[in-house]
């Protein structure tokens, strides 16, 4: 009761999982996450809006505790308004792939369509902004 996102993302024992702005907690976030509409903590993996659809999670320009809606990353982080995944997996070493954008950290050599495959994609997403395998 109070979960207000997609009934599969409720603890998913995967730790890399962590659903946030769902309304409660999800077992999933080790360190708590955060439960309000759009919040932000760094322990999630996905933030949710108040429809339960995952937007952009971003760790910059935030105001803690709140994370709204695109999270102004694109101005101030340089994260591309279309990019779907967690804002903390842009640029962060690995190759993010079917995020909607290219990943700098994949050098021109990923894709960017959701549920794309390359051969330089470390990680891969759904349209929902969930991993799947590369």
């Amino acid at each position: 009761p109070g979960w207000t996102c997609q009934a599969s993302y409720y603890n998913t024992t995967d730790t890399s999982d962590c659903d946030c702005g769902c309304g409660i907690a999800d077992p999933d976030c080790q360190s708590g996450g955060c439960t309000g509409t759009l919040c932000y903590a760094a322990t999630c993996d996905f933030c949710h809006d108040s429809t339960g659809a995952v937007v952009t999670c971003c760790a910059c320009n935030h105001t803690e505790g709140v994370c709204d809606d695109g999270c102004a990353c694109d101005d101030d982080c340089n994260i591309p308004p279309s990019w779907t995944c967690t804002g903390t997996y842009y640029f962060d070493n690995s190759c993010d792939c079917g995020c909607g954008a290219a990943d700098p950290a994949c050098d021109d050599s990923g894709c960017s369509s959701p549920g794309c495959h390359a051969t330089a994609c470390t990680y891969c997403y759904d349209i929902d902004g969930y991993p799947i395998d590369c």
